[in-house]
């Protein structure tokens, strides 16, 4: 899935409203991560790491890795979040299972 959207589309006057009707109780951003999650479906892009190919195995040999890699990614500290060890573990879990 591109990381880009263009700003006509984001920000063009009315752009998230016409990407589809509000979803009950929910905002514009709701209905964006909807419509890219059915793009996603639509065109087959995996959902998770497990559907990209990466087996169960290769997540539990690789996980040390990533954690020490992303704790210390200097990026880390620019972000809005608290990503300990144990955070980011559970975010690559998830990342692996699909879990939103």
């Amino acid at each position: 899935m591109p990381y880009f959207i263009s700003p006509k589309v984001l920000f063009g006057k009315g752009a998230l409203k016409r990407l589809g009707p509000e979803i009950k109780g929910q905002g514009t951003k709701a209905v964006l991560i909807q419509k890219i999650r059915e793009l996603e479906q639509e065109i087959g892009e995996p959902l998770s790491l497990k559907e990209a190919g990466i087996t169960e195995q290769q997540m539990s040999k690789g996980i040390d890795t990533l954690v020490r890699l992303g704790s210390s990614d200097p990026n880390m500290g620019t972000i809005p979040c608290e990503c300990r060890e144990e955070n980011l573990r559970q975010l690559f879990q998830d990342m692996w299972e699909g879990k939103r």
